[in-house]
């Protein structure tokens, strides 16, 4: 009976401090799964920092890259999309959201079939020069976005949300110098509503912090 409290008691701590950390939406993970880079052995990157300049031909890989950039954004005009789901062409005024960033830079003309996930929905995604650089206030505040003509994906090059699941974003492209890059627009969780503990989610922790000091206690005796 001990234990089974003092397990009680930890899954209820543990339950709260989950919701205080996932507060914003962000890059869950990736794959490389078809073309060229595939066979060469390219896999999905996380930038953990970002790196300091995009489209610069600093990456030169196999891999497939992506990193989150501004969070928890609530816009006070339409944000026009080149791929909207659920939305139009524009994500509303008013939405909360948070902005990823993806890009494949291989060394030479290479074909790559891969992959992102997101821990909240895609409502957009910018693939293209002008999208691209209106949303640019969406961006890494120590990331230096260079706005050249070929900014984007090509002619040919595709990206969809996958039908039963609208946080994966599938990416079929062929690129070579600079690379490809797209935007991807997710949903956000209002940070006061899981970053700051209401009252009851307090007691709650509180209780369980308690029952876990007692069952402790006894289970030493």
């Amino acid at each position: 009976m001990i234990r089974k409290n003092l397990r009680n008691a930890l899954i209820v701590i543990t339950l709260i401090l989950v919701s205080y950390v996932n507060a914003e939406a962000s890059i869950l993970l990736g794959e490389v799964t078809g073309g060229r880079a595939f066979t060469k052995g390219g896999t999905f990157v996380v930038l953990d920092p970002p790196i300091s300049v995009v489209d610069r031909n600093n990456l030169q890989s196999f891999n497939l890259w992506g990193f989150d950039e501004d969070q928890a954004v609530l816009l006070n005009s339409p944000l026009e999309v080149n791929q909207g789901y659920g939305i139009g062409d524009f994500v509303p005024t008013g939405t909360l959201v948070s902005s990823h960033y993806v890009i494949f830079d291989p060394k030479g003309y290479t074909r790559m079939i891969g992959y992102v996930e997101f821990d909240n929905d895609i409502l957009g995604v910018m693939t293209k020069r002008k999208t691209l650089l209106a949303s640019d206030f969406l961006g890494h505040d120590s990331v230096f976005y260079i706005n050249s003509s070929l900014r984007g994906l090509e002619g040919g090059n595709r990206v969809w949300v996958e039908e039963n699941n609208p946080r994966r974003l599938y990416i079929n492209t062929t690129a070579s110098s600079p690379g490809d890059w797209v935007r991807v627009i997710t949903g956000a969780v209002e940070p006061t509503d899981s970053a700051v503990p209401e009252p009851t989610s307090l007691l709650l922790f509180g209780l369980g912090a308690s029952a876990l000091g007692i069952a402790r206690r006894k289970f030493k005796k």
